[in-house]
């Protein structure tokens, strides 16, 4: 257990280097395949709706050097999320989940996620019905109205 801590801990500082992170998206091109050859420059606007940590908000700003509005509720992932581009002008990290209104809503965790609150991220939910959340074990979020952010 300890020697994949220290794995991840050389992971995590070696993908704070640009080039390590382009060697790395060609290495897991099959995850990143759709956001190859987009038409996108430095003066592009991206939403990143649900951005989690920022994986894919980070190969885009790598990649194109757009601008990324990057939405992310879970204050575990987004935790993270605001770390990664704390000093980014380019990358706006918001702490909102999208919506049709701007509302209060419950952000329903994994049933896992006690176990780690960070892998079990990706699992969170709006809705109470999902089999793979606990009805217990939410955080209250603000939503933004979609068509607030569109205009």
């Amino acid at each position: 257990m300890k020697l994949l801590e220290n794995l991840n801990k050389i992971f995590n500082y070696l993908t704070k280097c640009k080039l390590f992170r382009l060697i790395y998206y060609k290495y897991k091109q099959k995850k990143y395949q759709n956001f190859y050859n987009l038409r996108l420059n430095k003066n592009s606007l991206v939403l990143d709706f649900g951005a989690n940590v920022g994986e894919i908000s980070q190969f885009l700003f790598d990649n194109y050097n757009c601008n990324i509005k990057s939405y992310e509720p879970n204050k575990y992932a987004f935790k993270i999320l605001k770390k990664r581009f704390i000093n980014n002008d380019k990358v706006n990290t918001i702490n909102k989940a999208i919506d049709v209104n701007d509302r209060n809503q419950k952000l329903y965790y994994h049933k896992l996620s006690n176990q780690n609150p960070y892998t079990y991220s990706t699992g969170s939910s709006l809705l109470k019905k999902k089999k793979n959340i606990n009805v217990k074990n939410y955080q209250n979020i603000k939503t933004c109205s979609i068509k607030k952010i569109l205009k």
